[in-house]
């Protein structure tokens, strides 16, 4: 679904990005149509290349090369005025049909189903991988959840946070001599 949600130039990009936002980050439906212009920072463009960070709560990441792309397309495309002089007047990254409102979660589910993402449960998807690969504190640090719901993930990903600080403090292997 994610390679789709980057790849696929058929689809709106608003759907794109909202479901790679979720797919990639674990993000709640709700935080990501809470994600205003201002939470959208975006450095470079020089023909160097570019870097886009975002803010998710109070969290922020560097999208990756592909998806930084597809925001700023996104930003182009529905955000500014057809003369190309400003940004246009929402304040809303995902910006709803009623003037200064983001799009409704109601909305926003039924454009992602008839993509086949289901929200809830792709976000639990992108938990659970990211929780097998993360350790908990990183996890609820990196995602801003609360850090026992950060070991609850972590222990349904087969990684208990038993062992963590032990294998913090834990300095470098001691080298093992023979006799």
């Amino acid at each position: 679904m994610l390679r789709r949600l980057l790849h696929d130039d058929s689809l709106d990009s608003a759907d794109r990005v909202m479901g790679a936002i979720i797919l990639t980050y674990a993000a709640s439906l709700t935080k990501v149509l809470s994600i205003q212009i201002d939470d959208v920072d975006v450095i470079g463009n020089d023909g160097t290349g570019i870097e886009v960070s975002l803010a998710l709560g109070s969290t922020e990441v560097r999208l990756p090369p592909i998806l930084d792309q597809l925001l700023v397309q996104h930003l182009r495309r529905n955000r500014l005025p057809a003369n190309g002089s400003a940004i246009g007047t929402s304040m809303w990254l995902f910006p709803g049909t009623k003037a200064g409102q983001p799009l409704s979660h109601a909305r926003a589910v039924v454009r992602l189903r008839q993509l086949g993402l289901h929200p809830g449960p792709g976000r639990s998807r992108a938990l659970l991988h990211l929780a097998s690969r993360v350790e908990a504190p990183l996890l609820a640090q990196a995602l801003g959840i609360h850090p026992s719901t950060a070991v609850r993930w972590s222990e349904l990903a087969g990684r208990p946070f038993s062992g963590y600080v032990a294998r913090q403090t834990r300095g470098p292997a001691a080298p093992q001599h023979r006799r």
